[in-house]
């Protein structure tokens, strides 16, 4: 069973938001520094961890699932229409672009490319998905969903990603 994990200072509606990620997976609130948290995750078999931006240095680089980071504040769209990617060419992009296309089609949403240099633009779609991999597991991605105005995904290369129906 799917499950999505959720750390103090997601308000209600984006725990919501992070659930149509997933189709509509149970939740259940996980807390402690990142170490403990990745083996609650891994003990949980969590498939989404939703946190907000200012722990996204600490928890993405730990997390043993995919992480949602969910702005306070970012609009949160009744339909997922756009999911943007960050595409650099890298394998972990690649394996990104493929959870975004399975999210996409779930969704019946649009899939779009960006530049790392414009995913911290002012032109977001309603969800950014950015792969990480290796020694820059977090620091990459931790950086775009910290200063994205709106929710990123975290597909961590070493994360399994089902294959396109």
């Amino acid at each position: 069973m799917s499950l999505v994990a959720t750390t103090s200072g997601v308000d209600s509606d984006g725990v919501a938001f992070a659930r149509r990620l997933v189709d509509d997976a149970p939740t259940r609130q996980v807390d402690g520094d990142p170490a403990t948290i990745g083996d609650v995750l891994t003990n949980l078999d969590a498939q989404l961890l939703v946190i907000p931006p200012a722990q996204a240095e600490r928890l993405v680089d730990e997390a043993p699932c995919i992480v949602a980071v969910v702005p306070p504040d970012a609009p949160r769209p009744a339909r997922i229409a756009t999911v943007g990617v960050v595409w650099d060419g890298s394998v972990a992009a690649a394996h990104a672009r493929r959870w975004a296309a399975n999210l996409a089609r779930r969704t019946g949403a649009s899939l779009e490319l960006m530049a790392p240099e414009q995913a911290a633009g002012a032109a977001h779609p309603d969800v950014t998905v950015v792969g990480c991999a290796g020694s820059d597991r977090g620091g990459f991605a931790a950086q775009i969903a910290v200063r994205a105005p709106g929710p990123v995904v975290v597909v961590p290369l070493d994360v399994p990603v089902p294959a396109a129906p």
